[in-house]
């Protein structure tokens, strides 16, 4: 290894980031490919780099939004498996098992606005909603539908070295032997 690469503040990504596509001769390169969403605007600057590519390729778009571990069902679950009790007053429950429901509902309704829009552009999709950590959530969808590349947006939210590519995109570059698109969102001054 050169020198210069000890200096340089900034770590090299060697992995599995796409920069350039090469003429494939007709081949499909691109079967699957996986679109990280999270509800937000930034998230979505995604798609408008993932529908040409499909077009292009005749791929299925697989749109996966990661619910965070945060609510309600983690609380249902993690903690009685690692042999905790939990107690909660009946109408904090409800409320959070109402509120959670809510969650699911929006996701649900966005992605079918999603679905509705991608299908009317002859662009073959399907969606999924998980539970759990986002990078892992990501990483385990990209694994079992078998996907070829792995499109999401940066956020830029998360210390130094990960202000580039954000923490999510940073641990799924760095998980994954599959192609990764990240996206940088172009954000407007209001």
């Amino acid at each position: 290894m050169h020198s210069f690469y000890n200096r340089d503040p900034m770590p090299c990504y060697y992995g599995p980031l796409i920069v350039a596509m090469a003429n494939t001769g007709g081949v499909t390169m691109f079967k699957k490919i996986l679109v990280s969403l999270d509800g937000s605007e930034l998230a979505e600057a995604a798609l408008p780099y993932a529908e040409p590519l499909a077009k292009q390729y005749g791929a299925k778009l697989i749109l996966v939004e990661v619910l965070h571990e945060s609510n309600l069902s983690s609380a249902m679950v993690t903690a009685p498996s690692a042999g905790m009790s939990l107690s909660y007053p009946d109408s904090s429950m409800t409320a959070l098992r109402d509120q959670f429901k809510d969650e699911i509902r929006v996701v649900e309704e966005r992605m079918d606005g999603h679905m509705e829009r991608l299908r009317s552009d002859g662009i073959e999709a399907e969606w999924d909603v998980l539970h759990g950590n986002p990078a892992e959530g990501i990483l385990a969808a990209a694994a079992q539908r078998e996907v070829d590349l792995i499109i999401m947006a940066t956020h830029g939210r998360g210390g130094l070295r990960r202000s580039v590519l954000g923490s999510v995109t940073d641990k799924v570059i760095r998980g994954t032997d599959k192609p990764v698109l990240a996206v940088k969102p172009v954000v407007e001054a209001k």
